[in-house]
């Protein structure tokens, strides 16, 4: 990523001015508790059911016990999943959102999704990334060595253990924001929200 997309400039404008006050006011009118840590699941448009199920299995045997907010992808299909069967109650242990994604990401602990570019946008605001990877080879994709920001997963067993320990381990923070900067300079140009500013800058120079 050389200068940034659009959805980078607007997700670091917006996280500048995203305060504890706009955190706790989402979470009230979203229905998330203030009290639990929160995943914050992006889905894809395929595999909608296999990924939901894989993090409600690894939420389940938790240790964190985190709260887990969903949001679809415009094509997905909220009744794919049956969450009674997995003893989830909507409000108590999940919401689905259809909002922007960003202020999620924002509020989020840690951020989970299949194989996309949100997992470089989760570093981007701080936030370590899970990639679901069932059915998928990751051996030779560009972010597989990007510990211990992005890691990956296709088992829940797995999952539930980056959970806890994404959630859990008191020097994960620290340990993310002393190698973030090194991640940043390697995927993005830099995080000042002017990406555009820069593009254009150098269209009228031409």
């Amino acid at each position: 990523i050389v200068t940034g997309p659009t959805r980078n400039d607007n997700m670091v404008t917006e996280m500048r001015d995203f305060c504890k006050e706009k955190m706790i006011l989402l979470k009230k009118t979203s229905g998330i508790p203030l009290n639990r840590k929160i995943i914050f699941l992006c889905t894809s448009p395929r595999d909608v059911r296999s990924t939901i199920t894989l993090v409600l299995d690894a939420i389940k045997i938790s240790k964190s016990k985190p709260f887990l907010v969903i949001k679809l992808h415009p094509t997905a299909i909220e009744n794919t999943i049956d969450f009674t069967e997995y003893g989830f109650t909507k409000f108590k242990d999940f919401v689905i959102t259809t909002e922007d994604i960003n202020q999620f990401m924002f509020i989020s602990d840690v951020v989970v999704s299949q194989l996309s570019t949100v997992a470089l946008e989760s570093v981007l605001v701080g936030k370590p990334h899970i990639i679901i990877s069932k059915d998928l080879s990751l051996k030779n994709s560009f972010i597989f060595t990007e510990k211990p920001f992005i890691m990956h997963t296709d088992n829940h067993n797995e999952a539930a253990q980056m959970f806890d320990e994404f959630l859990l381990a008191s020097n994960r923070k620290k340990t993310m924001n002393e190698n973030r900067g090194k991640f940043l300079k390697k995927y993005f140009n830099n995080e000042d929200g002017c990406a555009l500013n820069r593009v254009n800058d150098f269209l009228v120079s031409l």
